[in-house]
């Protein structure tokens, strides 16, 4: 039986992971690893450069944290299949809103990363 993760770790994870993946947006993404969501970090290690960057950055963050106190409780498939969904709804949030950064941009330091952290602590709060 899966016990929840924590929280703020989870948040912690999901909060990095998005980030990555704003981060990396405009680039043209590799074709994930097939069951990247079961890779151990032994695994990780061996892996070579082109293989680690199509990785999905969530499951490299979970699989970081084998062997960690708690970790065998991590129900990985469901932690991804929750962090796509909220993923999803902050993109969506984001474009919905986007007229207010182009209406407003001083009001974010004239930063399309600063507005879209904005909505993404907005909309995950």
């Amino acid at each position: 039986m899966n016990r929840p993760v924590n929280d703020h770790g989870f948040f912690l994870i999901v909060f990095t992971s998005i980030v990555a993946v704003m981060a990396t947006a405009t680039h043209t993404a590799a074709e994930p690893i097939a069951l990247s969501a079961t890779l151990t970090l032994d695994e990780l290690i061996g892996l070579s450069d082109d293989e680690l960057a199509k990785v999905d950055i969530a499951a490299l963050n979970l699989a970081c944290a084998d062997g960690l106190p708690g970790s065998q409780h991590i129900d990985r498939k469901a932690l991804l299949a929750k962090l796509d969904v909220w993923a999803g709804y902050v993109a969506y949030e984001t474009q919905r809103n986007r007229h207010r950064f182009e209406q407003h941009p001083d009001e974010y330091n004239n930063s399309w990363g600063e507005f879209a952290m904005f909505r993404m602590a907005m909309t995950l709060q």
